[in-house]
């Protein structure tokens, strides 16, 4: 199957986000972010067929993407809060530019 061809079955950005939204996938996140998790899916499909993958093994069915983009929506708005040590006020003095 050509390439083009195969380019042409992946769903448009606004189609797959639309679909999130059917299946509810969305929940109260922000809109640049569905919006982000959807074009790198589709990206992630677009350099899979270009590299040469067989088309045939590539599920580009509109379910599937919906499910890898709410899978991918999911794993970037997690909290990845870390512990920090706060030390520039051990490291800054104020009388050190009084020199």
């Amino acid at each position: 199957m050509d390439r083009a061809a195969v380019l042409r079955r992946l769903p448009q950005v606004d189609r797959l986000v639309a679909g999130m939204e059917e299946a509810g996938a969305c929940g109260d996140h922000a809109r640049v972010l569905i919006v982000a998790c959807a074009r790198e899916v589709i990206d992630a499909r677009r350099r899979e067929i270009l590299a040469g993958t067989d088309p045939d093994g590539l599920d580009l069915s509109l379910g599937a993407l919906v499910t890898e983009a709410a899978a991918l929506l999911v794993r970037r708005s997690r909290l990845t809060l870390q512990r920090a040590i706060n030390a520039t006020g051990i490291i800054l003095h104020t009388n050190l530019g009084r020199a």
